[in-house]
């Protein structure tokens, strides 16, 4: 998967110098999923994120994606870790940091009730928005 961003520690995502601590200053706020194309959104936290923008982990040409039993039943609320897997390890009891990803590495979002969104897709571009501002097709 191609990215224009990497896993810092297993809370935060790295783009162009700044860090993005989703664990900590964001609440995980949307899904989308459309063929071929997966958007997750990240909103400030009221509280210990104020001032930081919205941010959209946007995937292209998705080849894989799942999401764990029960997915969204569970509390979601809560984001605890990023990371990676290979495509055929099922293990989730840990979860890889980017010095042991590749281009073949699945991306994995852990939240709270062990809730986990897998993907794997050509392209993943993570950007910040404003609220309310039109990112489809862009």
């Amino acid at each position: 998967m191609k990215k224009n961003f990497n896993v810092g520690q297993s809370n935060e995502l790295l783009m162009a110098g700044k860090i993005y601590d989703i664990h900590n200053n964001y609440a995980f706020s949307s899904l989308l999923v459309m063929k071929n194309f997966t958007e997750l959104s990240f909103e400030p936290d009221r509280e210990w994120g104020a001032g930081e923008p919205l941010i959209t982990i946007t995937f292209y040409r998705v080849k894989h994606f799942t999401l764990s039993d029960k997915f969204a039943v569970s509390d979601i609320s809560h984001f605890e870790e990023v990371g990676y897997k290979g495509p055929d390890d099922q293990n989730l009891d840990f979860i890889s940091g980017e010095q042991h990803a590749d281009e073949t590495s699945h991306l994995l979002f852990r939240f709270g009730s062990d809730q986990v969104i897998r993907i794997w897709a050509e392209r993943a571009l993570l950007s910040e928005c404003q609220r309310g501002s039109a990112r489809l097709g862009s």
